[in-house]
């Protein structure tokens, strides 16, 4: 199902053979209207253990980001299921995004509270000066 053919939840998945030493690439398009730069950028690193990745606008539709993966060790897991499991962690960086956005303020406020007793005046300035 992956050559070329739809994935479930309009993900496309489409392989890109470079023939060279390097092998075959896999290629997931993401639409940069649901993920973020900011969870497109921390997924590719949470993988950079297992795949070499690179990120790149599809020339055709710029709202689509084009993620080649290439497996860093040919004898290894299969490929498919660790393009499955960063789909998955798309999703996880998204939801933690947004609560990141939502509890921004509260956050603040603790650490505010709780570095506000033991910082001195000149410190409390600093921070205020980088809006911490």
């Amino acid at each position: 199902r992956l050559a070329g053919s739809d994935y479930p939840m309009d993900t496309k998945f489409l392989t890109l053979s470079l023939g060279d030493e390097h092998g075959e690439y896999y290629i997931l398009q993401l639409d940069s209207s649901i993920y973020s730069k900011k969870t497109i950028l921390k997924t590719a690193y949470w993988y950079t253990d297992k795949l070499y990745i690179l990120l790149q606008k599809d020339d055709k539709d710029k709202n689509l980001i084009n993620v080649l993966f290439r497996h860093k060790d040919t004898y290894s897991s299969d490929i498919t299921k660790i393009i499955e499991e960063f789909q998955n962690t798309l999703i996880d960086f998204s939801v933690r995004e947004l609560i990141e956005e939502e509890t921004s303020d509260i956050h603040t406020a603790i650490v505010k509270r709780a570095f506000s007793e033991v910082l001195s005046k000149k410190d409390i300035n600093i921070m205020q000066e980088y809006g911490i």
